[in-house]
């Protein structure tokens, strides 16, 4: 499988790949560290599955990221999501309607919520 995996903290970022290839050794994955570069990255190859953070520098969110990743066609799509990141997505839901985040494989914490 390729994997996309986004996160602005390096912590999460190596805990994530490691995660990754602790469930799949032979997974190819593609790290970046911003929903900007995410979407590049989306928009350049084809992934059969991305992660990402919720809350990221620069503007574009993770919520930006399933959209897009979305309508790519990514099958399997999982957000991470410390305690201050939930109420946001909360409101998201709400406001932008639960589609988007229909088929999302999962919500977990990172791993510096947990560490």
């Amino acid at each position: 499988m390729r994997w996309l995996i986004a996160d602005d903290n390096e912590f999460d970022l190596r805990a994530a790949r490691g995660a990754v290839l602790r469930a799949d050794p032979a997974a190819s994955i593609v790290e970046v560290g911003t929903g900007a570069r995410a979407i590049r990255e989306l928009d350049a190859g084809s992934f059969d599955a991305v992660l990402t953070d919720v809350r990221m520098p620069g503007g574009v969110t993770g919520h930006d990221v399933v959209r897009v990743a979305r309508d790519c066609g990514v099958q399997m799509i999982a957000i991470m999501t410390g305690t201050p990141g939930l109420a946001p997505l909360g409101v998201d839901v709400i406001e932008k309607g639960p589609r988007l985040f229909q088929g999302v494989a999962d919500f977990a914490p990172p791993a510096s919520a947990v560490a």
